[in-house]
């Protein structure tokens, strides 16, 4: 999701969330206005009042935006803890950490408001068990009438928030209270929280390379499949280079479809800028496009809509290269071509190398039959050399296959397959959050199609 759109989308969220917001603090307020008439002031003094009021506005507010304004859900529970800290850290982008950040912050302040509303939510195994059952309530709700997604690590989150909010509030009232030790003492919990993400975020930096962002985040299941290898593997280790490509920052990727789209005599009208990607387009007819840019490794998709010939045809190496040229694309001599049919022409650069470069993905793209480039998926890194790491054997990385410990692994637990067969393994690179090319060793399954295993050590 772009970021722009991340920010209307909370927007939208807590806008939806003011009306019912609204509407519990004045239920609440003409109950407690009762109450205070019938039992008098000093049961119901104004101070009580208020908390109750931003209790019941928080409580209709945070029901509204879990389950009220979500209209679908996923139909199936998300039961792998702490997965999503997994996929932000593989990621390693604003909106997988914003969305765990929110889910914590969404329940700090009923950790806070509970013991502000009554003694006996100021001990914490009390406070802590209520979020917790409010969070438990929520997930079933949205699990029963299909409202969002029921996910265990939406439930820790909270439990976490509450439990933070009220160490918070204890910190604060002891301050007030004149005691300093517990106030201390309280604020044990928050202070490890805000370590622990910094020391996250801390490490990341420090690492010499970045993460996959498909890198496997659980172990599939395999504990019934039958492995059945039909390629050669090797146990011999080796060391292989790590290459780097310089990442695009948002002012480089802005330039550069400047320039791709002025080539072919384009206007950008829109940008979308997401986490990763940003997107350029012109839906208008005539000269219509969708230039697609991925930050970390400069691949790009571009479709040309002011193409609408509807047959396809092959061009021959020399042409293809020449069509390839007007858009900035230049091929490596050792490339090779292959036609797909239908139009596609893929040329593939498997780890070309000349002295301390090295070239390396695939440029795919289809063509009209009078020579016109539709569509057009480029992947073609040119990377310099960084070092050389040890790497995993091939009957290394098969071990870690038949564990579970690939890409895809969600997807191979829903077919469980009782038997797969192995057909190749080859090593290749992939991209990591970084810009660093990384190896990989790739694997194919018959039947289920290419998954990898990181082969770094």
């Amino acid at each position: 999701m772009p970021a722009g759109e991340f920010l209307q989308l909370l927007l939208y969220i807590l806008r939806r969330a003011v009306l019912p917001a609204a509407a519990a603090a004045a239920a609440g307020l003409a109950v407690c206005l009762v109450l205070r008439r019938v039992r008098g002031k000093e049961t119901f003094p104004i101070r009580r009042i208020v908390l109750m009021l931003l209790f019941l506005g928080y409580l209709g507010g945070m029901i509204a935006v879990t389950v009220t304004v979500r209209t679908t859900g996923s139909g199936v529970i998300q039961w792998q803890l702490l997965r999503g800290f997994r996929e932000a850290w593989n990621t390693f982008n604003l909106q997988n950490w914003l969305n765990l950040l929110l889910n914590i912050a969404m329940f700090l302040p009923l950790g806070i408001l509970l013991p502000l509303l009554a003694d006996v939510f100021r001990r914490w195994y009390v406070t802590v068990p209520v979020g917790f059952g409010i969070s438990l309530a929520i997930e079933i709700v949205q699990y029963c009438f299909g409202r969002g997604t029921a996910d265990v690590d939406d439930l820790l989150c909270n439990t976490l928030g509450a439990a933070v909010g009220y160490c918070l509030c204890v910190a604060g009232l002891s301050l007030v209270e004149r005691r300093p030790r517990r106030a201390a003492g309280s604020l044990v919990l928050p202070v490890l929280f805000a370590a622990g993400l910094a020391a996250v975020f801390a490490a990341y930096q420090m690492k010499p390379y970045g993460n996959l962002p498909d890198a496997p985040v659980f172990a599939a299941d395999t504990s019934g499949v039958e492995w059945v290898l039909e390629c050669e593997l090797s146990g011999e280790r080796e060391a292989v280079g790590i290459y780097y490509a310089q990442p695009f920052e948002r002012e480089d990727a802005l330039a550069f479809a400047r320039e791709f789209t002025r080539r072919q005599g384009k206007n950008i009208a829109d940008i979308y800028d997401y986490d990763d990607n940003i997107l350029f387009r012109d839906p208008t007819g005539g000269k219509g496009f969708s230039l697609m840019v991925c930050l970390a490794d400069r691949a790009c998709t571009y479709e040309d809509y002011a193409v609408t010939e509807e047959t396809y045809g092959e061009l021959g190496e020399t042409a293809l290269r020449q069509a390839l040229a007007e858009f900035g694309i230049e091929l490596p001599e050792k490339a090779s071509f292959t036609y797909e049919g239908e139009g596609w022409h893929t040329v593939q650069a498997d780890r070309l190398t000349d002295g301390e470069t090295m070239t390396d993905g695939l440029v795919r793209c289809r063509v009209t039959a009078d020579g016109r480039i539709r569509t057009l998926e480029n992947s073609l890194a040119v990377c310099t050399r960084q070092g050389e790491e040890p790497i995993l054997s091939e009957r290394e990385a098969y071990e870690r296959l038949c564990r579970g410990a690939f890409s895809q692994a969600e997807t191979f637990e829903y077919y469980a397959p009782d038997r797969v067969r192995v057909l190749s393994c080859t090593l290749e690179y992939r991209t990591d959050t970084k810009g660093f090319r990384q190896p990989v060793y790739v694997f194919e399954l018959d039947g289920f199609g290419n998954v990898f295993v990181p082969a770094l050590r």
